[in-house]
Formats: structure tokens, sequence, C-alpha cells
């Protein structure tokens, strides 16, 4: 009984020892970790500071850029179609922002016709500066379509023009040779809802100017997403469609908006030939430089940002956190 009792106080007084030594090693372990967690958090967080601080700086260079070339967005101002009120209610307010505006002739819309301006009203707003397009048909003959167009603008003692207007649904990219072929320049193209109508540059041979109706969703919000892209877009204006329908109040606070912007050198409103001759000779040209600079600077930091992701990564092996 007496070894017994010897023997069980040995036993755990060895138990007492070694429990005694794995606290000493849970501590000392708790502590290395604890000290590397410190060293790991203090090494990541200079890491993370610095990618933040790249992250800024990238912000602000868009800011920069984007503001030394954001006279580059241009807007024109469509009606598609002839009635009377453009000359008697628009035009005159048009007129108080030094704004000309782009009149769609069709064969349901000419001077004279039947709700239309008529022909002395109509080359009244030409001498002003306005322009005029045609509507596209669906025709066969595009050669035999644009001659006879030729013939009616002749007819009105009107200059030729170079512009076609496509409504919604009907553009098809075969129609451009056929009217390139015929001396078409730009094509007015109103884009289905949802559809981005931002043009970035003007183009070699036919130029597509993406259109919108002023009352179409989000019409403002295009207009922004024009001045910081320092892109084209075309307002259409009807006085019978609804997605395009003319409200006078509703107008002038577009043309307050184009106003504002062109007083920040945000955007410029100009006829179609006149935004694309702007595009061709400032944006295609003289930015070629500011552009450069600045997509090399992105790209030195981009470069930085992967750099510093893969020195945070390599942080967290090294410490085998997260």
């Amino acid at each position: 009984m007496k070894d017994f009792k010897k023997i069980a106080f040995i036993v755990a007084v060895c138990l007492l020892v070694i429990l005694v030594v794995l606290c000493r090693e849970i501590n000392r372990r708790d502590s290395k970790t604890e000290n590397n967690f410190q060293k790991w958090q203090n090494e990541l967080r200079n890491v993370e500071v610095e990618y933040r601080n790249v992250e800024k700086e990238l912000e602000d260079l868009e800011r920069e850029f984007y503001k030394q070339v954001s006279t580059g967005a241009t807007v024109q101002i469509v009606f598609t179609d002839l009635n009377e009120k453009i000359y008697s209610e628009a035009y005159p307010i048009m007129e108080q922002y030094g704004y000309v505006g782009m009149l769609v002739l069709s064969s349901s819309q000419m001077p004279g016709g039947e709700g239309c301006m008529t022909e002395q009203q109509y080359n009244k707003l030409l001498r002003s500066g306005w322009s005029i397009c045609i509507q596209w048909e669906e025709t066969d003959d595009v050669e035999s379509w644009w001659g006879n167009w030729e013939q009616k603008i002749t007819s009105l003692k009107s200059q030729p023009t170079k512009s076609v207007y496509i409504p919604k649904g009907m553009y098809e990219v075969e129609i451009d040779s056929a009217l390139e072929k015929n001396g078409v320049k730009n094509v007015i193209v109103e884009k289905e809802d949802g559809e981005n109508p931002l043009q970035m540059r003007s183009e070699e041979g036919l130029w597509h100017v993406g259109a919108i109706g002023c009352m179409t969703m989000q019409p403002k919000k295009w207009m922004k997403e024009a001045v910081v892209q320092n892109a084209n877009i075309a307002y259409l204006i009807s006085f019978t469609l609804e997605d395009q329908l003319y409200e006078r109040d509703t107008f002038q606070r577009m043309l307050d908006s184009f106003s504002e912007c062109e007083k920040n050198q945000e955007l410029n409103v100009f006829h179609i030939e006149g935004a694309r001759e702007y595009r061709e000779n400032y944006l295609d040209n003289v930015d070629k430089t500011v552009r450069e600079n600045y997509e090399k600077e992105q790209a030195r930091l981009e470069n930085k940002k992967i750099e510093l992701e893969n020195k945070m990564e390599e942080i967290d092996a090294k410490y085998q956190f997260r």
C-alpha cells in the first residue's frame, strides 16, 4: 500500500512537471505568435498605406486629365420634324444662347407641307446657320433615293447636305457603304433604349453620331458622361414622338444645362459638320501629347499597384496569416 502511494505521488509530480513545461511552452509560443502578429500588422500596414496613396494618385491623375481635355465634348440639337413651332418658339429661345439646330427632311416632313414651317421660315433658319439632313428610308436603290433627295434640296434652294438621320431600329451596317459611295459623311443613328449613344472619336469616312430623344431615360446622365469622356452626342426633338417630345420648359432647362457646361468649358454645342471638324482638329491632334502623358503615368501607377499587391501577398505568406 505504501509503494502504491509512493508511485502515485511520483506520477502526480511528473504530471505536474509536464503540465508546467507545457504551460511554459504554450506561453512561449503564444508570445512568439503575438510578436509575429504585431510584425505582420506593422509590415502590412506600411504597404497598405502606400497602396492607398497610389490609388489616390490615380484618382487625381484621372481628374486632372479630364479637366485638361474637358472642352472636347460636343452636342447637336436635331429636330426630327418641321413643325412650325420650331421657327416660332424653339428658334428664338436657341438664339438667346447662340445655338443652331439641325432640321430633318423626310417624305412626310417638307417645308410648306401640312403642319410644317413655311419655305420662308425654313430658309431663314438656314441663313441663320442651321443645317439639314435626310431621314433614311428603306430602299434597294440608295443611289436613286439619294439622287431624288438632292433634286428636292436643289428645288428648295438649299445647300447640299452630307448627313442622314436613321430612326431607332432601322440602322444596318450594310447601309454604310452605299451611303458613303453617294457622298454621305455623317450618319445620325437613334440609339435603342439603354444603348450607349456616345461617340468618342470622329472617324475617317462615315462618322456615326449616336442620338437619343430629349425625353428618354436619363438624358442628363448622358450629357455628363459625354463631358467626362470627351464624347459627342445628339439630342432629338419632335412635336409628335413621345420620347423626343418638345416641351418648352424642359427644352429651356436642357439649353440651360448646355450653357452652364459651356461656361465651365466642358462642352460645345455645334451643328454636325462643326462638331466633326472641331473633333478632328482638336481632340484627334491637340490633346495627343496630353493623352500620351496621361496613359504613361497611368500605366506606371497601375504597375505600382500590382507590385504592392504582390508584396502584401508575400507578407501574408511569410507570417502564415489570413
